[in-house]
């Protein structure tokens, strides 16, 4: 069951002109930036893509907070992929770097799958 959403009858054209729903990710088709997140620039100010999507549906992201992809699909700006966590909760997620052979028991048959998924959206 996803996430309730609100309206987007108020949600900026803009962003969803540059979203390519498919069967698994909403995928950012605007610019990347260099650690490969899409951006988003609205009202002068500049967002993660897929923080942007959560502000949308009115989920705000606590000081001290990070948005983390559940999906591992760093362009998907679909809020019920994207979960808040702490950034201390975030780090040891991400403390070494995996492949869909890691051996480190870490990683499920499903978490395999994701990255594997992953991989074709990767430049």
């Amino acid at each position: 069951m996803g996430r309730p959403y609100m309206s987007l009858d108020g949600a900026p054209d803009a962003f969803w002109s540059k979203v390519n729903k498919t069967e698994k990710c909403w995928l950012w088709n605007g610019p990347i930036n260099a650690d490969g997140y899409g951006i988003f620039n609205y009202s002068s100010l500049v967002y993660k893509a897929h923080a942007y999507s959560l502000k949308l549906v009115g989920i705000k992201i606590p000081r001290g907070w990070t948005p983390h992809h559940r999906c591992e699909v760093k362009i998907c700006v679909n809020p019920d992929h994207i979960e808040i966590m702490t950034r201390a909760e975030h780090a040891r997620l991400h403390d070494h770097s995996c492949s869909p052979d890691c051996e480190c028991g870490r990683h499920g048959e499903a978490a395999r799958e994701r990255m594997l998924y992953a991989r074709q959206f990767r430049y």
